[in-house]
């Protein structure tokens, strides 16, 4: 989880030459034991072209199934 949020703002920081970025951390709830955490890294960079929204969701998605498989496996 710490090498995501490092890349997402190594990413934000590398592409925003003039601007801001910036890390938001909320509790979204909790229940019993578990805390569930929601981490925002917001930059008014260059972004992702509209065009690439869809392909970089799918390869998301594909990334979530094989984690998902290999969790099964264990």
């Amino acid at each position: 989880m710490s090498q995501i949020i490092i890349n997402l703002i190594s990413n934000s920081l590398k592409f925003t030459k003039d601007g801001i970025v910036s890390l938001e951390v909320k509790l979204q709830k909790s229940e019993s034991e578990l805390d569930y955490i929601v981490f925002e890294v917001k930059d008014n960079g260059i972004g992702i072209p509209a065009a690439l929204h869809e392909k970089v969701l799918i390869n998301l998605c594909k990334l979530k199934e094989k984690k998902m498989i290999i969790k099964e496996l264990d």
